[in-house]
């Protein structure tokens, strides 16, 4: 098949990608801490990326029709038909008359639900997700560079478990901290970071960036991270857990494209933000002394 000039032209736009997405990165200039906030934020809602890929990527479309069906018709329209048809129509069912306890019941009703369908889909779904997005993530990036065989940066074992275990560290950390009276905010604000991370991990990872690496720069651009994770974490924050999960597990893949297009800026007179100080620390712990424990047998 012949490639047009154009083509051609494009195809070395988008090939140039990587080097002017970490030159330009580097040379942004500091801006005012709410201004990095305010452009994060608007940049959340850069949809050319998704609709491009949409439309020029057939795996991402069939990856990102998967993620709807199964995170939204099968896993939240089951938590759906089960409060609002099921559980109305249980006390019918068993004829319990008004004014009886029908808690007892409830509660073992609940139980056999969780046990048989919201705990497994939930982890499957946990299993199915991660296999789209990196499906999507990788054809993202490929269409960013203009290529259609360009081969994918892949993390060492190492790496990619200490990146895991600083980012459950964290979830863990924003868990804490959602979960106490008056210090929710803050656990707002942590959720927001981890949804950044999450989404332009994918793209960093791709351009060869270490775990340690992806961490300092999402540190250095804390302010602009922060605003470009808000929307997304609000959508999902307040919600009741396995709804906000669902949630998320839908609207993921299209956050995954707007993260490639994500252009990080540092905030004026503020310098980095150790985020992830405490969960490198206990990382780094517990991979040493998991180390030592298997060496010394």
């Amino acid at each position: 098949m012949e490639i047009t000039a154009a083509q051609h032209e494009q195809s070395s736009t988008r090939s140039s990608q990587s080097r002017e997405y970490l030159r330009g990165v580097e040379e942004a200039p500091p801006l005012p801490v709410w201004h990095c906030i305010w452009r994060g934020f608007v940049d959340s809602f850069n949809f050319v990326a998704p609709i491009g890929c949409l439309y020029n990527r057939d795996k991402v479309r069939y990856a990102t029709w998967s993620c709807f069906q199964l995170n939204g018709i099968i896993f939240i329209g089951g938590l759906l038909l089960y409060h609002l048809v099921i559980l109305q129509a249980t006390p019918m069912v068993l004829r319990i008359k008004d004014g009886e306890d029908f808690g007892p019941i409830r509660t073992v009703v609940d139980g056999v639900y969780n046990l048989l369908w919201v705990y497994p889909m939930f982890f499957v779904c946990k299993i199915i997700n991660s296999i789209y997005y990196q499906v999507i993530a990788d054809e993202a990036f490929l269409y960013g560079e203009g290529s259609n065989s360009a081969a994918q940066k892949r993390e060492s074992v190492p790496n990619l478990m200490y990146s895991l275990l600083v980012e459950l560290l964290l979830l863990i950390q924003a868990s804490v901290f959602t979960a106490i009276p008056y210090v929710w905010p803050l656990g707002l604000i942590y959720s927001c970071w981890l949804s950044s991370l999450y989404s332009v991990e994918y793209q960093w990872i791709n351009l060869g960036l270490s775990a340690v690496e992806r961490f300092t720069r999402f540190e250095r651009y804390w302010a602009y991270f922060l605003g470009f994770g808000l929307f997304f974490t609000v959508l999902t924050f307040f919600l009741p857990f396995f709804y906000g999960s669902g949630l998320f597990g839908l609207l993921f893949p299209l956050y995954i494209m707007i993260g490639t297009q994500a252009r990080p800026m540092p905030a004026r007179g503020c310098g980095s933000l150790r985020i992830f100080g405490v969960a490198q620390l206990f990382a780094s712990r517990i991979i040493k002394y998991f180390v030592h424990f298997v060496t010394a047998k």
